[in-house]
This record gives structure tokens, sequence and C-alpha cells, in this order.
């Protein structure tokens, strides 16, 4: 089994898509290969964590979380994207939050759920290029520790 890291080019990936940049994003997201994949979703997930942990007070009910996707599917989500399984994003949301909740079945639903609730929740701060920098800095970071409690 190949040991799964968080890479520069994960990390510019990721910035590329909070920044809304999708041409550069594609080509990192292809660059990255089959190799990089696992990196890149929790860093994403990492990402979600410190964006999420900005928005919600701590111990936030799951109430909250519930409204919160029902509002995101009702009024955010454009026809384009599909839909966003509310299960799947209410896990996902509450995980990033600290809580000990089981992640969603398949690795595409949780990614799928993961990368839209970030690119919601980075829109809303607006960053600039110092707080994007922040985002990821601590998104590696958590990244890592889940990593290294995995070894």
């Amino acid at each position: 089994m190949t040991s799964v890291v968080v890479t520069g080019d994960q990390m510019a990936a990721l910035r590329a898509y909070l920044a809304d940049d999708r041409g550069q994003h594609k080509r990192l997201i292809e660059r990255l290969g089959d190799s990089g994949v696992l990196g890149y979703q929790l860093l994403a997930l990492g990402a979600l964590a410190v964006a999420a942990r900005r928005e919600f007070s701590p111990g936030s009910a799951s109430a909250d979380v519930v409204r919160f996707v029902a509002w995101v599917r009702i009024n955010l989500l454009p026809d384009d994207l599909g839909d966003l399984d509310p299960v799947a994003a209410e896990a996902v949301l509450r995980f990033a939050l600290g809580e000990d909740v089981p992640l969603p079945m398949d690795p595409e639903t949780c990614f799928r759920a993961t990368i839209l609730l970030l690119g919601i929740l980075a829109y809303d701060e607006h960053p600039d290029d110092a707080a994007l920098d922040g985002l990821l800095a601590e998104a590696r970071s958590l990244a890592e520790g889940w990593l290294a409690e995995r070894s």
C-alpha cells in the first residue's frame, strides 16, 4: 500500500478551486493522477473543517447543520451541479465540525459533499490571497494529523 501524503500540487489544486480558477484547477487535478487523489480529498476535508468551524459555533446543534444543508440545496445549487445528498452532506459537515460520526458510504458521494460545501463556505468568506493561504495551511495541518493517526 502506498503511503498517502499531502503535497504542494494538491495544495495548488485546492487553491485554484477555492479561487474559482476552473481551468487551472482542472489542469492541476489531471496532473495529480490517481496517486494524488486521496491526499487531495483529505486536504479538502481539512479545509472544510477549517471553514465550517469558522461558520458554526462550537457545540452547534445537529439541527443547525440540517438547516444549513437544506438551505444550500434549495438556494445555492444550480441545476447543472445536480443534487447534493443531504445525508452525506450532513455527515461530512458534522465530521468536519469534530463530531464522531461515520463518514458516508462511497468515497465519491463523500467527496462531492465535501467539495461543494467547502466551496460555499469558503466563498462566503470572500478570501483574499492571504486568507486562502491561511485556510490551506490549517487544512494541511489537519489532513496530516489525520494521516498520522492512521499510521
